[in-house]
């Protein structure tokens, strides 16, 4: 899944790699510079012009000047960030990667949000790409695919990870990839390089705000008080701020609340993660349709408005936020 292949073409001299994700556009950059270096069509010494905005006058003078070792240079230039180039900057930017004869440029920007490349300044950078090389959109892997991807980190070091387990391990993360490399890596050697159990998972695994938020709702919807606050103070206790894990709480009823009123129109819940321009994948609200099963929509907006009463506490009430937090998940217990 991971493993980025990339045929070499001479004739293309400006790779443009964007997305959101940036561990994924740098693996596909670097794979593009290790072609090209492999192929001994260029000089093996990569020459890096750091971003977010590129000095146009070190990449002017770098790709236009004539090589005296042979082959062309390869100019690496990480985390564009077009949105902090000024209009001069980008076009200036752009006539040079449409005018190079002695280097080979690649590129990658990390979006904040996908829509940015539909900017003016970003149309022109795919269009120059598209007319002097390529232009290639990495888009985040979907959950299933990043099982994939860990189920192969696990062999690498001897271990094995199913696929259930690979997912327990997603929920507990998160989706982030590198962290995920080295959460295996850990759960493999805690388990001494056999099978990753579940148990493992469980009591090792790093764990997200998420995650934990979902355990204390998951006890809540189980019925067992104790254990949610039980679990709450170990949050707080671990340094976690109130208004944080009532964000992480707002957010997750927030998605039960859309699905639910996305289910009773006849829409599932990857049709919601569409409506709603939700981004990366659909996984999060596949698990609030699971869990909103247990509410009513009109008790989810009353979770809702007890959670936006108490962020507004949280941010400007003299009494103690912990106490707070505590007597909003007993409002929330009590549906």
């Amino acid at each position: 899944m991971m493993q980025m292949q990339t045929q070499v073409d001479i004739d293309k001299r400006f790779w443009f790699c964007y997305g959101t994700e940036k561990y994924l556009l740098a693996e596909k950059a670097q794979a593009i510079c290790n072609e090209y270096i492999k192929s001994e069509l260029v000089q093996p010494d990569i020459i890096t012009v750091s971003g977010p905005v590129p000095d146009i006058g070190i990449i002017a003078d770098t790709v236009g000047t004539i090589s005296m070792f042979g082959g062309v240079r390869l100019v690496y230039i990480p985390e564009i960030e077009i949105s902090a180039m000024q209009d001069k900057e980008v076009k200036e930017f752009c006539e040079l990667m449409g005018d190079m004869e002695n280097a080979v440029v690649v590129a990658f920007c990390v979006l904040k949000e996908a829509k940015q490349i539909g900017t003016k300044k970003g149309k022109l950078f795919i269009e120059t790409a598209k007319k002097t090389g390529m232009a290639l959109e990495i888009k985040k892997p979907t959950v299933k695919e990043i099982e994939g991807f860990l189920i192969q980190e696990a062999e690498k070091t001897g271990a094995k990870l199913t696929q259930k387990q690979a997912e327990l391990l997603i929920e507990i993360t998160g989706e982030d990839i590198p962290l995920l490399i080295n959460e295996v890596q850990k759960l493999a050697a805690a388990d001494n390089y056999t099978i990753i159990t579940a148990d493992t998972i469980e009591t090792l695994a790093t764990r997200t705000l998420e995650a934990n938020v979902f355990e204390i709702l998951d006890a809540a919807f189980a019925k067992k008080p104790k254990v949610a606050f039980e679990k709450l103070k170990t949050i707080l206790d671990a340094g976690e701020s109130e208004i944080m894990i009532n964000g992480a709480l707002a957010s997750s009823f927030i998605d039960m609340y859309r699905v639910k009123i996305g289910l009773a129109s006849g829409r599932s819940y990857s049709q919601v993660h569409k409506d709603m321009e939700y981004t990366g994948s659909d996984w999060r609200l596949k698990k609030s349709a699971e869990r909103a099963t247990r509410y009513s929509i009109e008790k989810l907006q009353h979770a809702v408005e007890i959670l936006s009463g108490l962020d507004k506490a949280l941010k400007s009430s003299a009494v103690n936020s912990r106490i707070l937090l505590e007597n909003a998940l007993a409002e929330i217990i009590s549906l």
